[in-house]
């Protein structure tokens, strides 16, 4: 079936507009009184081959992380019959 060239338009300015405003998908859909799963449905349908969209915020989720090694010694432990009592102690509490 082929595409009303207005209603594809109408949705892709929705779209468009959507990852403009950097709010998500449900804020942006209440703001312009607009159905999520219908935003959702036409989303996929006019993106058929499934490439992925473009992120609704140009910010990335992604931060740099840096490990750094660390000897524990012995003495930092705890003792072990310490944390036997008080892991009995939390199971028998969260159950």
């Amino acid at each position: 079936m082929k595409l009303n060239e207005s209603k594809k338009a109408y949705w892709l300015e929705h779209i468009e507009a959507a990852k403009k405003s950097n709010k998500g998908v449900a804020a942006y859909c209440r703001q312009m009184n607009v159905s999520t799963r219908v935003f959702y449905y036409w989303r996929s349908r006019l993106n058929p081959k499934g490439l992925k969209s473009t992120p609704l915020s140009s910010k990335s989720s992604f931060v740099p992380v840096s490990i750094q090694k660390k000897t524990i010694h012995s003495k930092e432990l705890p003792n072990p019959e310490w944390l036997a009592r008080f892991l009995s102690e939390y199971m028998r509490a969260t159950i």
